[in-house]
Formats: structure tokens, C-alpha cells, sequence
């Protein structure tokens, strides 16, 4: 068989190696046998047959690190070493030394020099970082924290019986400075401080010794937890003991920042305890976590409507002239009307009033909690006298009898005073007063002349909380011309009630109105009265000023106008006309066109004024605004008023009053407030009628001939009480 063609294999398929020519040309002849070499079996083939690799009996697979591989000459695999990895290096870490002898190695751990042998406790021992006792000392010490079942309170320490407990100490004597910040002290002895300071935040006496302060002693935690002082004794108490027999306080004192709050104790000179708050500190007491009462800094106790009970039995007085039993915030005010059997209804006045015709009885009285805390029964006798009164349902202390102890004289009068009660009934009668005499409530009066300035005065309390205030305005001056001719207008007159139970404490002004000036005869017209009254104008007249207005203010001299009393008109002793007087709803006309001021206007002036004029208006009488003569239009000056009076004009005529005023929306004003009108150079009867306006207060003047100076107008008034 002749050799045709030589091929290679890469595993995955044959590929021609040479061409067939090459090894014809190469390999020439005839290939006759062919015998399997090493590693190959088939044996000799002389015409056909196969020739393969031999077994070499290892198991297919795929075999890795750590086994090992035993390879023939032909690179065969003919053996594998299941885990085992020749060392090529083997180097020795700390603690460690290695042997090597053949084909094996020895490591083996350096030896430390440690003794063998048991070590126990107080040796110390020495371990390095892989875990080889490297040292051992046979004395010396062991932290505490190493110890079995150490708490985390660094204060305890180990007993003998090897309980861990907080440090102990039976008995104590202090004489400098001791702080047990955090030491968890306890003792059973006494712990005594002569000096010094003791200061703990963890400071505990057993209940067999006690903590004793021999002089002023502190104690604090210097922190936020407060100090606790404990006992677990069935009975017993916290002793501060002042062994001083001489005049000493001892106490508890709290302080604030350094500064005295409050004090508890005892002093010993007047055998008395004491409690005690400093600067504006208030005390205050109460139960169940709720504030029941309060002691003020100005001495004030406050029931923070809370009731009293168990009070002493009611005391009995005949002089009640030492006494003030009148409760001017008990504003509520009733008459019982006689009959056997009476309800009295507080609400409907907690001050009452009771006249017996006959015997009677009081089985229920109603109380409503949002009325005053004071009740007054008055209980009058008739004629005959002896009359007799059961209450029922009230806690008289002491005594359980209904019969109220009154005088049985006819007529008498006798206070039953009640405060409200926790224990049977709502009632407590407290006091009787037997023979009471009313009295007249007290007033307080005052006057405001004329001074040309604003004056002022604070509202005081009053028994019924009532101010009344009367205001008579200023006259007009007096005109010259010729004898008992002309006349001038005379103030208006106001009266102004109002309830001054809101504005206690507050300012009321004034402006108290002056008279107008008279006419200087051959020289001038009168100037106006204080502060507003018209100027008059001269021409062959020598009229007078128009009076000033009176007013009152609440607040100050701007404040709002509460009421006013208008000023007369200027006068003329040309002709005696009975005319120009101040208000009133509006002020009196004068002669002409003059007209009186209204409560919206002034008064109208003639036509014809000079340009020198001022027309009336709010706050202001008509007449000229500096001093004219030889006019044309000589008159008088306008009345000053809620609105001022007007000018009447040429021919030296009487001018117009200015209007009063009342102020009907302020809240507390009465209805009783009135207003009144003068007439000509007469003030309103009711002025001239009371004894505060006599000595010619607010008059006008009659004319008075034609010489000299004329007489100014009577100067205004007010006087104020508080009722």
C-alpha cells in the first residue's frame, strides 16, 4: 500500500500535512506492515486495522489544585495524587519556629519562658497578641471592674462575703467642707456638722440615725435631680433639732438662684412656727393636686372661692359705730314683703330688707354662686314690737336653733350677716347686730371756681358708686350807655349724673367759666369771660363780653365733654331787654338777630359785621377778634357754649346765649341729668335755689349809665359730689 497523504489533528478535526505529490515524491514505495509504537495499541497491521492510544487507566475528569499529576514520557497522564500539594516555602509567623528533616517540616510555638503551672489571682498576667501568656507577676493589683458580676455604679464596692454593696459609714463628723457628688452614702449612726458645707446628690440615713445639723447646713446636688431624704419606718419623721436654748430660728429654707423664696421652721423665742415667703413670693396651698387657696404678698387671702367651715359660733355686738358693715360690692338691694312663711331670693338682692307685722319664718333661701359672698338681713319690729324670726336651713355654729336673737323693742332694727357655708345649709350666720342704727351714706364735695386754668380731680369709690356734678356758666358783662337801661344774660345751668363704678381711678377735668368783662365807657366793649366768651364791639354803645361756658371733661383737658353749662350773652345799656341768657338745650336769643347757640349751631349774628369778627360756633361765642370802636355794628359779645350765642348788631343790643349739653351716650349716664335755661340777667331757679350758687354766681348784669366801667358778669361755677 503506498503512502499517499500525511495528516495532522488540532484536537477538533485532521488537516493534510503534505500534499500527495510531496510524499510520493518524498516516501517512494509500498507500505507493506505497520506496528503500533509506545503509548499506542492495534498492533502490526499488514492490510487493514486500527491503531489508538493506550490506556494508561486514570479515570476521565478534570482535576485541580491540590491534587497532583504523574505524566509519562509522551506527556501522558499515567497517575494523580488526590490531595496532596508538594510545599515549596514555609516561613514561620511570630510565635512560631519550624523543623525540617527530609521531606517534612515541623512547626512548633516559641517557647515564652511563662513556668508551667497554675497562676491564680493576685498574679497579674501578661498576653500578647495571639493570645500566648507571655509574663506572669506574682504580686500586685486587679481592677475591681474585672471582677465577677461588677454593678455599673463605680461607687459600690466588693464585702467579704462577696456582695457588691455602696460604701457605708456608721457614724460621721463633719467639720470642713464634704461633697458626696455621687457616692451613694447610706448610714445608720449620725452624720454631724459642726462647719462646713455638706453637699450629695446620693445621700441616704437609715431610719436608726439621722443627719443632725449643729449650724447653718447645706445641702445640693449641684445638678437638676433633686435631693430625697427617705425612711422606711412605720412611723416616724425628718428632724431639724435646735439644740440652742437661746433666742434662735431654725428652718427649711428654699432659695431661688441664691436668693431667699421661702422658709419653714420654727423660732424658739416666741415658741411659735412660722412659714414664711420673701420679696413678692406667694404662698399657696392646696389638695389632690389642685390650688385651693392663696396667701398674697400684700397679706391678702384668697379663698379662690372655696368655703370655710367649722367657724366660731356668730358674736353678738350693740355698737356699730366701730364697725364698718357696709359691703359696697353687695350693689343688689330688696324688700321681703311680710308673711308667715318668706323665701328670700339672693339673687334678687343679697341685701334685704324685712319688716315683721307679725311672727314669720324663712324656710328657703336661694343662692346662686356667681353673687357676692356677703348677705345682709335687715329685720325691722312694727309699731308693736316683739315680733319673732326663724331661719332654717343655715349653719349656725355652736347652736341648732332656728330663732334668730333679736331686740323686741318696736321699731328696732337688727343685722343678720351671712357669708356662704360648706356645712348644712349655704348659709353661715357669723354676726348679729342688734339695735342698728343707719346712718347717712357719706358724700364727698367738691368746688371748682374760676382760675383760668384746667382743673382736675380722680374719681374715688363712693358707697353707691355716683357722681353728681353741677355746672353754672359764666354771665355776661355789663354794658354802659345810660342808667338803668340794658342788661346782660345770665349763665346756664346743668346737672350730670353718672355711674362712676367703671371709672374709678380715672381724671375728670374741668373748665370753669368766667364772667364777661364789662365796657369801659368812652373807651371800649368788654372782652369775652374765660375760655370762649365773645368780645364785644363798641360804637356811641359800651356793650360788655359774653360769659364763659362751664364744662366737664372725663379724662383730660381734650378728654370727652361729659356736660356743659352755657355762658350770657353781652349786654348793652341801650335798652333793658330781659334777653341773651345761656343754656339749656340752646341758649336764649338776644335782641335782633343774635340768636342763642343750639346743639348743632351757633347762634345767627346781624348782618354787617366787621371784618375784625368771629361767628359763633362749636366751643365758641360771636364778637370780635381784637378790640374795636367806633363801629357801626356796636354789640354785645356771644354767650360761650356747646355752641356759642350769636351777635345782635348795631344799636348796642343784647347777643344770644350759648347752649348747655349733655353727653346721654356715655355709658354710665343717668336720666336724671337735666339741662336748664337761664332768663334775661337771671339764673335758673334751680340754681339760685341751691346754697352752692348763692353770692351771685352766673348772673347777668343791669345796664349802668354812661361813666366808670361796667361790672363784669358773676362768674361760673361747679361742684362735684360723689354719692
Amino acid at each position: 500500500m503506498p503512502l499517499t497523504k500525511i495528516e495532522y489533528s488540532d484536537g477538533s478535526g485532521w488537516y493534510p500535512l503534505a500534499t500527495e505529490s510531496w510524499v510520493q515524491s518524498t516516501y517512494p514505495g509500498t507500505v507493506t506492515s505497520l506496528t503500533a509504537g509506545t503509548g499506542l495499541s492495534g498492533g502490526t497491521i499488514t492490510t487493514n486495522g486500527t491503531i489508538a492510544i493506550a490506556s494508561v487507566g486514570v479515570a476521565a475528569g478534570v482535576y485541580e489544585w491540590p491534587n497532583s499529576l504523574r505524566i509519562n514520557a509522551q506527556g501522558q497522564v499515567i497517575g494523580v495524587n488526590r490531595g496532596l500539594q508538594p510545599l515549596t516555602s514555609l516561613i514561620a509567623g511570630p510565635g512560631l519556629s519550624i523543623f525540617q528533616g527530609g521531606e517534612f517540616a515541623q512547626i512548633n510555638i516559641t517557647n515564652t519562658g511563662v513556668t508551667s503551672g497554675t497562676h491564680t489571682w493576685p498574679s497579674a498576667f501578661s498576653v500578647n497578641q495571639q493570645g500566648q501568656l507571655t509574663s506572669v507577676v506574682s504580686s500586685g493589683s486587679l481592677p475591681i471592674n474585672r471582677l465577677q458580676n461588677y454593678p455599673a455604679n463605680s461607687s459600690a464596692f466588693l464585702r467579704g462575703d462577696g456582695a457588691w454593696t455602696l460604701p457605708f459609714i456608721n457614724n460621721l463628723s463633719i467639720n470642713g467642707d464634704v461633697s458626696f457628688s455621687s457616692y451613694g452614702l447610706t448610714t445608720s449612726g449620725t452624720i454631724s456638722a459642726t462647719t462646713g458645707t455638706l453637699q450629695g446628690n446620693n445621700l441616704a440615713a437609715y431610719n436608726s440615725g439621722s443627719i443632725v445639723v449643729q449650724n447653718p447646713l447645706s445641702m445640693g446636688n449641684g445638678g437638676a435631680t433633686p435631693i430625697s431624704i427617705t425612711t422606711d419606718a412605720a412611723s416616724g419623721n425628718i428632724c431639724l433639732n435646735n439644740t440652742n436654748t437661746s433666742s434662735f430660728a431654725t428652718g427649711l429654707m428654699i432659695q431661688n438662684n441664691g436668693v431667699s423664696a421661702v422658709a419653714f421652721g420654727f423660732d424658739n423665742s416666741s415658741n411659735e412656727g412660722y412659714m414664711w415667703g420673701y420679696g413678692s413670693a406667694t404662698l399657696k396651698f392646696g389638695t389632690n393636686g389642685a390650688k385651693r387657696v392663696e396667701l398674697l404678698n400684700n397679706g391678702t387671702l384668697d379663698m379662690l372661692s372655696n368655703r370655710i367651715t367649722g367657724l366660731p359660733a356668730p358674736t353678738t355686738s350693740s355698737d356699730p359705730t366701730t364697725k364698718d358693715y357696709v359691703d359696697v360690692r353687695c350693689d343688689k338691694y330688696q324688700t321681703l314683703s311680710y308673711a308667715s312663711y318668706v323665701t328670700w331670693n339672693t339673687t334678687l338682692g343679697n341685701i334685704a330688707v324685712l319688716t315683721l307685722s307679725g311672727n314669720c319664718s324663712i324656710y328657703n333661701i336661694i343662692c346662686d354662686n356667681a353673687a357676692p359672698s356677703t348677705f345682709l338681713l335687715f329685720v325691722k319690729q312694727d309699731v308693736s314690737g316683739s315680733r319673732s324670726l326663724n331661719i332654717y336651713n343655715i349653719y349656725r355654729s355652736g347652736s341648732g336653733s332656728s330663732l334668730m336673737p333679736l331686740t323686741s323693742a318696736p321699731n328696732a332694727i337688727d343685722c343678720l350677716m351671712f357669708k356662704r357655708s360648706g356645712e348644712s345649709g349655704d348659709l353661715y350666720l357669723y354676726e348679729v347686730i342688734n339695735n342698728f342704727q343707719f346712718a347717712s351714706a357719706p358724700s364727698s364735695k367738691y368746688i371748682f371756681d374760676y382760675t383760668g386754668v384746667v382743673q382736675s380731680i380722680t374719681i374715688p369709690p363712693s358707697p353707691t358708686n355716683t357722681c353728681r356734678i353741677k355746672l353754672l356758666g359764666g354771665g355776661g358783662g355789663q354794658g354802659l350807655y345810660s342808667a338803668g337801661s340794658g342788661s346782660s344774660g345770665a349763665g346756664g345751668y346743668t346737672i350730670y349724673y353718672f355711674n362712676t363704678l367703671s371709672y374709678i381711678g380715672q381724671t375728670l377735668s374741668f373748665r370753669t367759666g368766667r364772667g364777661g368783662e364789662g365796657g369801659i365807657y368812652a373807651t371800649r366793649a368788654g372782652a369775652g369771660g374765660w375760655p370762649n366768651g365773645g368780645r364785644g364791639i363798641s360804637g356811641n354803645t359800651y356793650p360788655g363780653g359774653g360769659g364763659g361756658r362751664s364744662e366737664v371733661r372725663l379724662g383730660s383737658s381734650s378728654g370727652i365733654i361729659l356736660a356743659v353749662a352755657g355762658g350770657g350773652g353781652g349786654g348793652t345799656g341801650y335798652t333793658t331787654n330781659g334777653l341773651g341768657a345761656g343754656g339749656g338745650i340752646s341758649g336764649q336769643n338776644g335782641a335782633l338777630s343774635g340768636s342763642g347757640g343750639t346743639q348743632s349751631a351757633g347762634g345767627l349774628s346781624a348782618s354787617g359785621a366787621p371784618a375784625q369778627f368771629q361767628q359763633a360756633g362749636f366751643l365758641q361765642g360771636a364778637g370780635a377778634t381784637t378790640t374795636l370802636t367806633a363801629q357801626a355794628y356796636d354789640t354785645g359779645g356771644g354767650g360761650d357754649g356747646y355752641y356759642g350765642g350769636g351777635c345782635s348788631g348795631g344799636g348796642g343790643k343784647t347777643s344770644g346765649g350759648g347752649s348747655g349739653y349733655l353727653n346721654t351716650t356715655f355709658v354710665g349716664y343717668s336720666a336724671s341729668s337735666v339741662t336748664y335755661q337761664g332768663s334775661g340777667a337771671t339764673i335758673p331757679l334751680t340754681a339760685s335755689a341751691d346754697s352752692d350758687f348763692s353770692g351771685g354766681y352766673g348772673i347777668g348784669q343791669l345796664g349802668a349809665g354812661s361813666s366808670g366801667s361796667g361790672l363784669r358778669g358773676g362768674q361760673g361755677r361747679i361742684v362735684v359730689e360723689f354719692i
